[in-house]
């Protein structure tokens, strides 16, 4: 392996596994038609490993762009992600065993706004809305983003440009919702400069750790005698108390317009922008992959968004209104700062070293990863290898005919 991959890296010729020679020395001794299969299962092999080490790349581009955009904050700048949770399914703190079958589960989509403070420290500001039944579309995310800027610009007025960022769902990687883009931008007095979306399996790390949070804090409240069969009681359920740290909830209605499908525009090859950003002319411009080429431009036509969102019960601001993401580390205690305990990145191939689990915490939230170059990588191998080498000589030095219990 440490060979192979040092011809890699110096970029040697080196031996083709699926040459025809190797095939037929091989397979020799196989019949027709294993030798076909076998030919069948390398050619698909290869063009998975292809595939796998092109979203490698795309993964890698994708996500510089959201480590820029933290680290480039101004005062007055906020990233906005956006995800839909899983369905909550109902809980109630006695239930029957028929009474879990068939249940239909509770809509929440949950934003996460990311900014930084007058101490230069990342924090966030979490919006969710439960909703009873709801259809996932365009529609329904372009109203609770204008409601969410809307509330954010309330309780923030120095905000005044955003930048969005989602998966590649259909109810975000949407033509309508970009054409919308100007109308939110317009009505809320907060310019949307840039969408941005990260690739698969990607780049929702902030709306999961939120999630997950606040589904400890759903099963804690049923665990003390609460019951959630409603969007509303899980509203009451995430509010109780001092609610979760930086999470605003509120209990919202959608009803869908009946002039919803009048409102279609089409952007052709939209499948492979994976970036846009919003000009003020009018005019979109967007990239296949971020950072690489001019861009294209293309004009838009505003949709004029009317929003049919109805407040059942608004955001309640919890005892801490903005959560921590990068907390100053100057000031630890004296049995942090003198721990020598590593912790390393759970991130493959991620060389940060942590000296306490809210520095892990924190670096995995932020996401902002260090990785170690190829050739350093193959040095560690070799010394894995020799080491393992080293340790099975010495052992059998002492104990030449075995160890005995």
């Amino acid at each position: 392996v440490c060979y192979h991959g040092y011809q890699c890296y110096l970029k040697l010729p080196k031996q083709d596994c699926m040459n025809e020679e190797n095939l037929q020395s091989f397979s020799q001794d196989l019949s027709i038609e294993k030798q076909r299969e076998l030919e069948h299962n390398l050619s698909t092999s290869e063009s998975a490993v292809f595939d796998w080490k092109c979203h490698i790349v795309r993964l890698v581009a994708q996500d510089s762009c959201r480590k820029e955009k933290l680290l480039n904050l101004k005062n007055g700048e906020v990233m906005v992600v956006m995800d839909w949770a899983m369905k909550f399914l109902p809980l109630l703190f006695r239930e029957k065993q028929s009474d879990w079958f068939g249940q239909k589960g509770l809509n929440w989509h949950v934003t996460v706004c990311v900014f930084k403070d007058y101490e230069n420290q990342l924090k966030h500001r979490t919006y969710v809305h439960v909703m009873d039944g709801v259809k996932q579309d365009w529609y329904s995310v372009a109203c609770m983003l204008q409601h969410v800027l809307l509330a954010l610009k309330k309780q923030q007025p120095t905000v005044t440009t955003a930048f969005l960022r989602s998966d590649n769902a259909g109810c975000y990687h949407c033509s309508n919702l970009w054409h919308a883009v100007p109308a939110i931008s317009e009505e809320t007095g907060v310019n949307i400069q840039r969408y941005d979306f990260s690739e698969s399996q990607d780049g929702k790390s902030y709306c999961d750790a939120k999630i997950a949070r606040m589904r400890a804090k759903l099963r804690k409240y049923v665990s003390n005698g609460g019951n959630i069969s409603y969007s509303e009681d899980m509203k009451k359920a995430l509010d109780d108390r001092e609610g979760v740290p930086g999470c605003h909830i509120a209990h919202v209605d959608i009803p869908q317009p009946l002039d919803q499908f009048t409102l279609q525009r089409k952007i052709k090859g939209i499948t492979k922008i994976s970036n846009v950003q919003f000009e003020n002319c009018g005019q979109l411009k967007y990239w296949r992959n971020y950072n690489i080429g001019d861009g294209q431009i293309m004009s838009v036509t505003p949709i004029n968004l009317e929003s049919t969102l109805n407040i059942l019960s608004d955001f309640k601001v919890p005892c801490k209104d903005t959560g921590n993401i990068l907390a100053a580390r100057e000031k630890q205690s004296s049995e942090e700062s003198q721990s020598d305990v590593n912790l390393t990145c759970p991130e493959p191939n991620c060389n940060t070293v942590l000296h306490s689990y809210s520095e892990l915490n924190d670096h995995c939230f932020v996401g902002v990863h260090h990785y170690m170059s190829t050739f350093d990588g193959i040095k560690m191998k070799w010394r894995d290898i020799c080491l393992d080498i080293y340790n099975f000589i010495k052992n059998k030095t002492k104990y030449p005919f075995g160890r005995h219990e």
